[in-house]
């Protein structure tokens, strides 16, 4: 006699393809590694701020913060630099020679010099006089650098702000007995030529020399008084 027969309720079992089972578990592992190494990102919650990431360069618009002012005083001076340095002057009355058979020499320096009607300053200036010799040897100056002796004096004043006292261009004849008039008189060699050449500048100026602009200028230092 036959036994019962059992009967199966599910049916017959069905198994997923080996192909569709890898693809899962290669989905899941993919999906482990990115969340740990950040490959997959996720959204920030709104209103979140974002820490800016650390510079990795130089910032090139930084400045460097200025020194205390302890460091500035303790800071070494750099010397100081003369663009002008002194020139070398003479003694009034010491010829110089300019080593073309010419000699140039100032023996005397006259302050305020006494005037007449005509003759008048203009106000708060005064007439100065230089007593001037240029002398030639065995050469003839051209006429133009003969000519330009007498006006090429000026007097040097001890403020540094106030311009030198130039060549007076005004009334001043009678201001002197012996006036240097190179204008009117040709250059003769072997010839000293010597007179008084009149300058105005203010009448409280403070000479320190007398200076011929020549290449290079001369200068004669004149005493205080």
């Amino acid at each position: 006699m036959t036994g019962p027969q059992r009967r199966s309720t599910g049916g017959r079992r069905q198994l997923a393809p080996p192909l569709m089972v890898m693809s899962a578990s290669l989905l899941v592992l993919l999906l482990l590694l990115g969340a740990g190494s950040g490959l997959i990102s996720r959204p920030e919650p709104a209103g979140t701020a974002t820490a800016p990431a650390p510079a990795t360069g130089e910032d090139r618009t930084t400045r460097p913060e200025p020194l205390p002012s302890w460091a500035v005083d303790m800071a070494p001076e750099e010397p100081a630099v003369d663009d002008d340095p002194p020139r070398s002057r003479l003694e009034l009355g010491q010829a110089h020679e300019r080593g073309e058979g010419v000699t140039v020499t100032a023996h005397a320096v006259r302050r305020d010099l006494p005037h007449h009607p005509g003759t008048e300053p203009a106000p708060g200036m005064a007439w100065y006089a230089v007593d001037a010799e240029l002398c030639m040897e065995d050469v003839l100056l051209s006429p133009e650098y003969f000519q330009s002796f007498s006006v090429q004096w000026t007097l040097e004043v001890a403020d540094p702000e106030a311009p030198d006292i130039d060549w007076a261009v005004g009334p001043v004849d009678g201001l002197v007995e012996d006036p240097l008039d190179l204008f009117t008189t040709e250059p003769s060699p072997h010839t000293c030529y010597r007179g008084w050449i009149v300058l105005d500048g203010p009448a409280d100026a403070e000479i320190l020399a007398a200076r011929v602009q020549m290449s290079p200028d001369v200068e004669w230092a004149v005493p205080a008084g």
